[in-house]
Parts: structure tokens; sequence; C-alpha cells
């Protein structure tokens, strides 16, 4: 009796750990995928539109993870909604730090950037 019981629990304790591993690999995977980084960008881009106070649209990110984020085609927006950046930038990550959910960031690349920055008449100050 003791026997089948060890034998039901080692055969379940087992298919347990071929489901996480496969989950794990099935999520690595996903995130490497073309629309799981659209999906992310939209995400990142209305994140950012809600901090900064502008419309921010961000294509595609791609990951490499724990070391560079790529954001491509990112486009953000003056208050007046004119372009103010279109271009790609490359983030290198020195730390994450899941539990308070912040990125310290080493570098900062910018990469085929256009940016136009000026001041409207009637105005003062930049539109940045």
């Amino acid at each position: 009796m003791l026997h089948k019981i060890r034998i039901i629990f080692f055969r379940t304790l087992g298919w347990i750990c071929v489901c996480v591993i496969s989950l794990l690999i099935s999520f690595f995977f996903a995130i490497q995928s073309y629309s799981f980084q659209t999906w992310l960008g939209s995400k990142v881009g209305s994140y950012l539109s809600e901090q900064l106070k502008t419309k921010v649209l961000v294509k595609r990110i791609e990951l490499d993870f724990f070391k560079k984020i790529y954001l491509r085609e990112i486009t953000v927006l003056d208050l007046k909604k004119d372009t103010l950046l279109f271009g790609d930038i490359n983030i290198k990550i020195s730390a994450l730090d899941l539990n308070k959910k912040s990125i310290s960031v080493k570098e900062t690349e910018l990469k085929d950037v256009v940016c136009k920055i000026n001041t409207y008449k009637g105005d003062s100050v930049f539109n940045f």
C-alpha cells in the first residue's frame, strides 16, 4: 500500500514538474513573438502616455532579458499634438528589481531619432 502511494506521489510530482517547465518554455517563446511584443509596446505606450500626460506610441519592443530593452519606432507627441520625438531607443539594464517593480538603467542610446524642439508663437517655453 505504501509503495503504491509513493508511485502515485512521484508520478504526480513528475507531471507537475513537466507542466511547469512546459509553461515556462511556452512563456519564453511567446515573449519572443511579434504579436506579444506589439501588445507589450501598446501597453508601454499607454503607461508612458499616462505618466507624461501626452501621446506616446511604441510600435514594438524587443527584449533581451535582464540585459537590454529595444523600443522600436517610438513616437512622442507634444501637447499641441505635433511630433516631438520619433525613432528607436535602446536601453541597457544594470539591475532589475521585481519586488519594487523598478529597472535601473545603465545606458540609453537614441538611434535614428528625429527630435523637434521648438517654441510656439505666444508661448515662452519649449514644447517638451
